[in-house]
């Protein structure tokens, strides 16, 4: 990207739009090398300079910006990333229309957003809507891959609302998932997370027997392993749970916990989903008193 951003200044200078789309290829490559800091100011400058040479509207500044609020999202600086999402969805909206399936992206990070800043219910129906016009726009014949990660988030938010929909939700979101993966079928990777949620609805649903049962082979899961400690956390969380509300022996709670402990450290949760786990674990320790 660098090589091609080269040639294009040497042909036409600085100041014609064609040198944006490589600044942009560049910046999305620094953020999947985990270089955030790096693709953040790369991003913050192509969208200034989007800005003076395409102006405010152009539909270019659609996915700069949301790519742009996804870093923004990633350096915890929720506030920002908001705007940068929500004005992201606004061009989109005037460029594309309000049913255009390249709303749905945008739709589901700016709902994810709002959930790290507690606003849990603002941000359900957003989720929907970008399900919606993936469903809309579905392939003919199997899964959509597109709508996991909508699923997984609706799901996470629907379970912290006591929304019943979280059951038929996280069945599908697993469902999708098992599909998608293959011949590895319900041992892919990408299923491990999806499995948890099923687990924490019927939780949530009142049947701690039935979450044992679904949660309790997953830390030996494929997927346990490469999940980020955060997601480790949450199930072993959730087994506890589920161990507390059906009865099992303290024994069994304790360890769950000691094999929590290591994971309490973990810094891929947000503010408020660390709060949260906190809550939980200090009212499980309250239960072995």
């Amino acid at each position: 990207h660098r090589a091609a951003l080269a040639q294009l200044l040497a042909a036409l200078g600085p100041e014609h739009p064609a040198t944006l789309n490589p600044r942009i290829n560049l910046a999305i490559a620094l953020f999947g090398q985990d270089r955030i800091d790096e693709a953040g100011a790369e991003f913050a400058q192509v969208r200034v300079d989007a800005t003076r040479l395409l102006g405010e509207g152009h539909p270019l500044l659609g996915p700069v910006l949301t790519n742009h609020a996804a870093v923004l999202w990633r350096q915890r600086r929720y506030p920002e990333a908001r705007v940068g999402f929500e004005r992201a969805l606004a061009i989109k909206e005037a460029t594309l229309g309000p049913d255009h399936v390249g709303l749905a992206t945008t739709l589901s990070n700016l709902a994810g957003v709002m959930g790290d800043q507690g606003e849990l219910a603002a941000a359900a129906p957003l989720l929907r809507r970008a399900l919606a016009l993936y469903d809309r726009t579905a392939p003919a014949a199997g899964p959509d891959p597109r709508v996991v990660e909508p699923l997984v988030n609706l799901v996470l938010t629907e379970l912290e609302l006591g929304d019943p929909a979280a059951t038929a939700d996280a069945a599908r979101a697993s469902a999708v998932a098992t599909a998608l993966a293959g011949p590895a079928g319900a041992d892919a990777p990408s299923v491990f997370f999806p499995r948890v949620l099923v687990g924490w609805a019927q939780l949530a649903a009142g049947d701690p027997r039935a979450a044992a049962r679904t949660l309790a082979p997953l830390p030996r899961h494929p997927g346990f392993a490469e999940a980020w400690a955060g997601e480790q956390l949450e199930l072993l969380h959730a087994q506890a749970r589920a161990a507390a509300a059906s009865g099992a022996p303290a024994a069994q709670l304790r360890a769950l916990l000691a094999l929590a402990e290591p994971l309490l450290a973990a810094d891929d949760l947000s503010p408020r989903r660390r709060a949260l786990v906190e809550r939980e674990r200090a009212a499980l320790a309250a239960a072995l008193r």
